[in-house]
């Protein structure tokens, strides 16, 4: 094991442990609710804060575990004389912590259940909900291309082979890239349709921010796993017919995919812009433009 190995163990031990701790704090889940909020157009007074805060708290605390676990194992398997992946260990870091902060999220938004008082009047809601209400369509399709076409450059790769050795990686980011995707459309789905025991319409319309949320997570996965799987198997190809890429070309391509992946989630969260669902689901919210007192349709109670 390498110093600079131990030294990023050792600090995203000590992150984690703070993230961790953090997100148990009240004043913290407040905060990032009063975010939530923003984004979505709404002005919260103190006693709605707590809507939704313990959920975010869940949520985070869920983001965070499993993106400790996929951070570690993406490090095991990096690190490890097994020659199960191969490329920077940080990149692979990153790449396993989305991963794995993208499940801890979805697995917290099918399990944890939506506790209210007993007796307290439920808000519901009076049209269906779907997976594309909460998932912007360019999300989709990006993803399921990625992963596509990672699936076919393996499988090329395979017939193109002669005998030559493939490397484990792409069998395993393939993989990873096509159970990533199962899982957001099967479970993203779910997700989708379950049921929001909610009080009020302010209630409401942050339940559905934070399943976009949940959402958003989950369908970035298999997209930053498919589009390392496809790098590398484009630089083995080539390494093949004696072409090899400029010397960091793969990896800077990779960088600037998960640095833009990263902005347009940042940018989703400005108040700028109109989140998709908001669009869908709330057209009177998105038209009245952020921190405006839009006057909503009271749900059938």
């Amino acid at each position: 094991m390498e110093s600079t190995d131990v030294v990023l163990l050792i600090g995203l031990a000590i992150a984690s442990v703070i993230l961790v701790s953090l997100s148990f704090r009240e004043d913290h889940q407040a905060t990032l609710t009063q975010r939530m909020a923003a984004g979505s157009g709404l002005v919260l007074t103190h006693e709605q804060i707590p809507l939704v805060q313990d959920e975010l708290g869940r949520r985070e605390r869920g983001a965070m575990i499993g993106g400790i676990i996929g951070a570690a194992a993406s490090w095991i398997l990096t690190s490890a004389d097994i020659g199960a992946l191969t490329g920077p260990t940080v990149l692979l870091v990153v790449s396993g912590t989305i991963t794995g902060s993208a499940v801890g999220s979805a697995l917290v938004a099918l399990f944890a259940a939506n506790r209210r008082p007993s007796g307290s009047v439920l808000v519901a809601r009076s049209t269906s909900v779907s997976l594309a209400d909460y998932s912007p369509p360019a999300a989709r399709y990006l993803a399921r291309v990625l992963v596509l076409a990672g699936v076919g450059a393996t499988i090329a790769l395979l017939v193109m082979s002669n005998g030559r050795p493939v490397p484990a990686a792409i069998y395993i980011l393939a993989a990873a890239a096509v159970l990533t995707l199962t899982v957001f459309e099967v479970f993203g789905r779910r997700i989708a349709l379950k049921g929001q025991p909610v009080g009020s319409v302010i209630e409401l319309v942050l339940h559905d921010a934070l399943r976009a949320t949940y959402l958003r997570d989950l369908v970035v996965a298999p997209a930053v796993l498919a589009a390392y799987s496809l790098l590398i198997a484009i630089s083995t190809a080539l390494s093949w017919i004696d072409v090899a890429l400029p010397p960091g070309l793969a990896l800077l391509l990779y960088s600037a995919f998960l640095v833009s992946i990263f902005l347009t989630m940042m940018t989703k969260r400005s108040r700028r812009a109109v989140p998709h669902y908001l669009r869908r689901l709330w057209p009177e919210i998105a038209a009245s433009g952020p921190g405006s007192t839009a006057i909503i349709e009271e749900p059938t109670r």
